[in-house]
């Protein structure tokens, strides 16, 4: 008897390891291929470093090493369709914060804008734009680059996104320049009509750079500039340090709905702009003047730029969304709100995001002097 009850206990036993042999062996083979590389090589040994592994997982998505083409047409505003995503416990909060008021930056009377006329210290932008007509009648070619400032390289669909709807929805044929650029080479940015930065993190400028940021937007050149924050932040902050080193004698002014930048393709009415990423961050535009042309328009809140970027699907076509390891690979515009946490202005804040950009660029291109 003694010996049959050993004996049962053994074949319980070996049933209890073959069981967890299979287990093991079933979990490895469902594994991701990166996982799995990661687990056989000692780095992850358990399912918490495989959740760890995910947190860090950054998509790799290079710069295009030539200039993409894109087709050009006009469409209608897509309608709203909103979708259901549902948002992970780990999804960063976003407190709820009011839009900052104007007067917290000292800012002086706008001014009408009034198209630029050509001196004869005027840059010479006809190698990478060439430009005719203004506002919904503008056509022509242009070349776009992208500044390597702040982490400028935190969702690389961004711009190739906007310049996308660009192409799509006027009659210029644009690209993108493969080589993203500093401002220490002057006879490369200073071919270009329009600059692009954005960013979250801090940044500063040398002395040279500062001396040629200015060359640039006191000759003809213009700044597009959006802060990838909701609003605020490491990024706000640095720029308008920077920009009182370039500009000592101005600063940031807020731009009225008045102004012909809110009219140029789109035209925006009411007394504000509409949301973007986020639902109840207000859409907030900023710029500079240097004489009777502004040279530097800036998105400071509503994050326009990731708006951009959550982009794709038959209302945007052409364009491409890369999920991204800070948004926990969800869409921000997507989220529902939370107690502690703005949520997603869903389609229609992209397609306001994209209005917005488009009409920033169509200003910027039929003020481009001759």
């Amino acid at each position: 008897m003694l010996k049959e009850i050993k004996k049962s206990r053994s074949y319980l036993l070996a049933l209890i390891i073959h069981i967890a042999i299979l287990l093991i062996v079933g979990n490895i083979l469902i594994m991701k291929p990166a996982i799995r590389q990661a687990f056989f090589e000692g780095k992850i040994l358990s399912t918490k470093d495989v959740n760890m592994e995910k947190a860090k997982f950054k998509p790799d998505v290079k710069v295009p090493q030539e200039s993409t083409s894109l087709a050009t047409k006009e469409i209608a505003a897509p309608e709203r369709q909103a979708l259901s995503v549902e948002r992970p416990s780990d999804l960063p909060s976003i407190a709820k914060v009011p839009a900052m008021a104007p007067q917290e930056l000292k800012l002086g009377e706008p001014k009408e804008a009034v198209t630029s006329k050509p001196g004869k210290n005027t840059l010479d932008f006809s190698s990478k734009a060439r430009i005719s007509g203004r506002g919904t009648s503008i056509k022509g070619t242009f070349v776009f680059p992208i500044s390597t400032y702040s982490d400028w390289d935190n969702d690389l669909t961004t711009i190739p996104n906007l310049m996308n709807e660009l192409g799509r929805r006027t009659n210029v044929k644009v690209s993108i320049e493969h080589r993203p650029l500093d401002f220490t080479d002057k006879k490369l940015f200073f071919q270009f009509p329009i600059i692009y930065m954005n960013g979250h993190q801090s940044f500063t400028f040398t002395d040279v750079e500062v001396q040629n940021i200015r060359e640039y937007l006191t000759r003809g050149g213009f700044m597009f500039i959006c802060n990838d924050n909701a609003q605020g932040g490491a990024f706000q902050d640095s720029l308008f340090k920077e920009f009182k080193r370039i500009f000592p004698e101005t600063g940031f002014q807020s731009v009225p709905m008045t102004h012909p930048i809110y009219h140029s393709f789109y035209d925006f009415q009411g007394s504000a702009l509409p949301d973007a990423l986020y639902k109840g961050i207000a859409t907030t535009g900023y710029m500079i003047y240097y004489g009777d042309r502004m040279v530097v328009y800036y998105i400071s809140s509503g994050d326009a730029c990731d708006a951009w970027a959550e982009a794709e699907g038959e209302k945007w076509p052409g364009t491409r969304y890369t999920p991204n390891a800070s948004h926990s690979f969800m869409k921000l515009s997507q989220q529902p709100p939370t107690a502690d946490r703005h949520g997603g202005a869903g389609d229609e804040g992209i397609e306001n995001a994209f209005k917005i950009g488009v009409n920033v660029l169509v200003y910027a291109l039929s003020n481009v002097p001759e």
